[in-house]
């Protein structure tokens, strides 16, 4: 029997307000005093909910595997991890979950390496998350369960740059490849909910042999869940790519963000396989000090100051 630590959208953000990584129309809507003043409690209780998530994982004791499904953090300017004060907070994060398991894996997210379709995923915060994170897909097989993570962002990538393009042909041929090696049942794990729709060449002959596709970015757990309940009615679509896409969210397990943004956070999942089989629970921890009544925790604030709408 294994057991997997899943955390997702930890949102470790830089000091620096210039990072804009906090609702920037908002922030610069606000008087300087005050804008400082949010960015910093919004920042503060972030890392507070991470450090409880952290906490309560060490007190269940050693991991087989943590695995994260991206926005480790809060990047900078929307490029990801190209500044110094956003690779330190990368580095403790890793720090952290590296003290529970051997083995840590990430399907890294937008806010990590920048947009793959808005242009600004860049080969310098891949380059960074790799020598900081590890290999951006890879694989592992425990208990007759083979596990692939992807990079989202290289995934739906559009642009002409040969660096990221050859990093994106390179993963789509190792998602493929790994899966002709193995017969049995596997899990797919990357950041963005539409990632199966970037891989339909790689896994549409494998869906039947799929036990879970596992992903973040969304948040809230009933978004997850209305999002893939949704997603699920594509399977009697005409078309592949929405077939897999389909029958991949009928088998998806979304991980709740840690970071108290869109809702109150502290949320986490685990995993355990045992002889091929996969079961998954869902767990929230009670509000740190430091998060309690932030903005932030409201979805439809988040979603007016987004819009720079001040409620």
């Amino acid at each position: 029997m294994s057991k997997i630590l899943l955390v997702s959208d930890t949102h470790l953000t830089s000091p620096d307000p210039a990072s804009r990584s906090l609702w920037p129309k908002q922030m610069d809507a606000l008087p300087p005093e005050e804008a400082a003043r949010t960015y910093e409690a919004i920042r503060q209780g972030t890392s507070s909910a991470f450090d409880a998530v952290m906490q309560w994982a060490k007190d269940k004791g050693q991991w087989d595997t943590v695995i994260h499904t991206g926005d480790v953090t809060g990047g900078w300017q929307e490029k990801g991890m190209v500044h110094g004060s956003v690779l330190d907070e990368a580095r403790k994060g890793h720090a952290a979950l590296q003290a529970l398991s051997p083995v840590v894996r990430y399907a890294i997210g937008n806010h990590d390496v920048g947009y793959g379709k808005q242009g600004g995923l860049n080969e310098i915060a891949l380059s960074n998350a790799q020598a900081t994170f590890g290999p951006l897909h890879w694989a592992e097989e425990m208990d007759e369960t083979l596990l692939i993570g992807v990079a989202s962002p290289l995934a739906e990538y559009e642009g002409d740059d040969s660096d990221i393009v050859g990093r994106k042909n390179t993963q789509a041929e190792f998602v493929g490849d790994t899966l002709s090696d193995h017969r049995g049942r596997w899990m797919f794990f990357g950041h963005d909910p539409k990632t199966p729709r970037y891989f339909v060449p790689q896994i549409k002959d494998r869906m039947k042999d799929m036990g879970a596709f596992v992903y973040g970015d969304l948040h809230i757990p009933l978004a997850g869940a209305l999002y893939s309940g949704a997603a699920e009615l594509s399977h009697f679509s005409s078309k592949p790519q929405s077939q897999v896409f389909g029958a991949a969210h009928r088998k998806a397990l979304m991980v709740p963000s840690t970071a108290p943004l869109w809702w109150g956070g502290h949320g986490l999942r685990t995993l355990t396989v045992q002889d091929g089989t996969v079961s998954s629970e869902l767990a929230r921890l009670p509000i740190t000090d430091a998060a309690k009544d932030l903005p932030t925790a409201n979805a439809l604030r988040a979603l007016a100051w987004m819009r720079g709408i001040n409620l």
